[in-house]
């Protein structure tokens, strides 16, 4: 499918990812973009001035205010859901466990919330398309975020399932495995290099044109896609010397 005369739900749009795949959905035609982001202030700021972007405040963690979007955002045939969250932190290191919850809570129950409830508004269109942003680390662990990566994976198996159960109603469900990318949550890794969340949107969007059902974004990401098909216990154990604390 494309994104032309259609309409689009995209969370995270204050910056990095969504706002790149937004902006890219309007430069393919899309009629309309849902612009949600927690950050609303910011959200505003950005999009101001888009007739064809409307602006959500939205704690995808909050289900009665996801199951409230999805009422208002009935004609929504494409949802991408970027929003997360990453602490940056080993999970024996930290002290704040609270922290730790929360990325579990945005990046695996938020976005479960925001499957479900946008899964019927989906199937009313035939064809359509959900796409949910994870993250190489679903596939490979890094110690110094290793919550991180049990959310992503989390949300890799959670993708996976939700792919089975719409196939029949004509939902393509995406993976999305961006490597390092230029956004406010990598900033503080200056020694990795990085690709624009303009080249991730692009990536993206063509992958939904494809009808793709994995998209690996950069080529750090395409490194880690074949290493881990090659050997999975190796790829591991390579990522076991960048230590919490080695990495800032």
């Amino acid at each position: 499918m494309n994104a032309k005369d259609r309409v689009a739900f995209v969370t995270g749009a204050a910056g990095g990812i969504g706002a790149a795949v937004a902006a890219e959905l309007l430069k393919r035609g899309a009629a309309k973009v849902y612009a949600a982001d927690v950050d609303g202030d910011r959200l505003a700021e950005r999009w101001m001035g888009e007739p064809r972007v409307e602006t959500i405040r939205l704690d995808i963690t909050d289900d009665g205010a996801v199951k409230a979007v999805a009422r208002k955002a009935g004609e929504t045939a494409m949802l991408f859901n970027v929003a997360g969250y990453c602490v940056h932190r080993g999970i024996i290191e930290t002290d704040d466990v609270a922290a730790l919850r929360r990325e579990m809570d945005i990046n695996y129950w938020g976005t479960m919330n925001m499957c479900r409830a946008f899964a019927p508004v989906l199937a009313k269109h035939g064809e359509s398309c959900l796409a949910n942003v994870l993250s190489t680390l679903a596939l490979v662990t890094y110690p110094f975020c290793g919550n991180y990566s049990a959310t992503k994976a989390a949300v890799r198996a959670m993708t996976e399932a939700v792919r089975a159960e719409l196939m029949a109603q004509g939902t393509n469900v995406m993976s999305i495995y961006p490597g390092v990318i230029d956004t406010r949550m990598m900033a503080k890794f200056s020694a990795f290099p990085k690709s624009t969340p303009e080249l991730a949107a692009t990536v993206i969007c063509d992958g939904m044109e494809a009808g793709a059902e994995e998209v690996f974004i950069g080529p750090d990401a395409e490194e880690v896609r074949v290493a881990h098909a090659k050997d999975r216990v190796a790829l591991t154990r390579s990522a076991y010397a960048i230590l919490p604390g080695t990495v800032g």
